[in-house]
């Protein structure tokens, strides 16, 4: 008997060394600890159904063509970056003008933190893609930076709910050789999905979440989780006419935020501005009191 088991462990051992690992993204490599880092997104209930590419029925091919904006990590910051654009810089103008400095820092975040990803995804869209297996698709391209040729790959795979896509980089410098760079989920109709930011080690060092109604709604929120801005957090968000953007400081559990309405009244709280109350503008965007943004502080 002994020996019978031993045996059956040895053939098993072969066996296992004889399965070649996926050529493409699969579901037991989706990072669960990045699940609560945006708290937007509840990736099981989003994956509820799914099944591995080599399991499932044949799908539809992704085309980056028709994919959410979000997907390649843009997002619209307009509405609440000028709320209004004829305002003079007057003091009574106060509140309005700290709003959009609030609001230009954080899309210059935004941008620090979005463009280089970004900026491969298009590369790699943009350049030839075939299909490596049944619901496998994989994009390739090259770009060059500072003399270094960087090689893209982008492979998406059809897991019934949407579509499960990973992006790995190599360079001529031997820096990167197949390293995964991030990972992510669209769902089928680009409604929600996430990103998840790695290093050249495999050490998660952000997360990008998004949901949209298709419309005009929806929110696009990124989360630090390594460095010394671990937890902290900033959100996109727009609703029926309304906009903002939010950020959470998880050292030191402040949070500030720009809230634009529909008539472009708004108001906004941070940490150093106003001692830290909440200062608000009217729809003729003077300085007003946050009980009555529609009456400015001029009394007309």
């Amino acid at each position: 008997m002994t020996r019978t088991l031993t045996l059956t462990a040895a053939s098993l051992l072969a066996l296992a060394a004889c399965v070649e690992p996926a050529a493409g993204p699969t579901l037991d490599e989706v990072d669960y600890s990045a699940d609560d880092q945006v708290q937007l997104i509840d990736r099981a209930a989003a994956l509820q159904g799914a099944q591995d590419y080599m399991d499932a029925p044949i799908g539809d091919a992704f085309n980056p063509a028709e994919a959410p904006p979000a997907f390649f990590m843009e997002v619209d910051t307009d509405p609440v970056e000028e709320p209004d654009s004829t305002a003079p810089p007057a003091g009574s103008y106060g509140n309005v003008i700290a709003a959009r400095l609030m609001v230009a820092v954080a899309a210059g975040v935004t941008y620090a933190v979005v463009a280089p990803p970004a900026i491969a995804i298009n590369v790699a869209a943009n350049g030839e893609i075939t299909q490596i297996d049944d619901n496998l698709w994989q994009a390739t391209n090259s770009v060059v930076i500072d003399e270094v040729t960087y090689d893209l790959e982008l492979n998406i795979a059809y897991v019934i709910v949407g579509h499960l896509a990973e992006m790995k980089v190599s360079s001529d410098d031997g820096r990167y050789e197949d390293t995964v760079w991030f990972t992510g989920f669209v769902s089928y109709g680009g409604n929600l999905g996430w990103w998840d930011l790695y290093d050249g080690s495999g050490e998660l060092q952000g997360v990008i979440e998004w949901i949209h109604d298709g419309d005009d709604s929806g929110e696009f929120g990124i989360a630090s989780t390594a460095g010394e801005n671990a937890g902290d957090v900033l959100a996109w968000w727009r609703h029926e006419g309304a906009a903002a953007v939010t950020y959470h400081d998880d050292s030191t559990e402040e949070d500030a935020y720009v809230y634009v309405a529909p008539d472009l009244s708004g108001e906004l709280r941070h940490p150093d501005y106003n001692l830290g109350d909440p200062a608000c503008w009217d729809v003729d965007f003077l300085d007003a009191s946050c009980d009555d943004p529609e009456t400015s502080d001029t009394g007309e």
